[in-house]
């Protein structure tokens, strides 16, 4: 059964194995998620910030989260960071899990939610969720406003 709960510093170890694939496939967010928590420079402990993991047993199969977005000139705007499954676990929702979960989370903290990817497969996966292309926003793809 899996289970999606939140994602801590005590947690950091068993990133382990999602680094060596996502690195075997050329991401490098996982370590860069990895890096920036270990230093302390990103922790998801903002307001409206969160990071998620979903465990098969005690097996960690994704990642993902919400955080302010550095990249914009306000803290109104939110950013999905660090979405990764494991790829023999995709294509079972995870990801989809985990982008909700974050967008709900961050409702009534953020007025719209961006994201960056370069992955046509996670374009659809996101532009199912809500997101549509991004205009006008700084090294971002994809904006979800929230409807008031």
């Amino acid at each position: 059964m899996q289970e999606l709960r939140s994602f801590t510093k005590q947690h950091l170890a068993e990133l382990a194995p999602l680094i060596a694939a996502s690195s075997a496939e050329g991401y490098s967010m996982v370590q860069r998620l990895y890096d920036e928590w270990q230093s302390g420079v990103q922790t998801f402990s903002q307001p409206g910030e969160g990071f998620w993991g979903i465990w098969q047993g005690q097996r960690l199969r994704a990642i993902g989260g919400i955080s302010i977005d550095p990249y914009q000139p306000t803290a109104t705007i939110g950013r999905i960071r660090h979405v990764y499954v494991l790829p023999a676990w995709r294509r079972h929702g995870l990801a989809q899990q985990l982008v909700l979960h974050s967008l709900k989370h961050a409702a009534g903290h953020f007025a719209k939610i961006s994201l960056y990817t370069n992955n046509p497969a996670a374009a659809k996966l996101y532009e199912a969720c809500g997101f549509e292309p991004a205009t006008g926003l700084v090294r971002s793809t994809h904006c979800y406003n929230y409807q008031g």
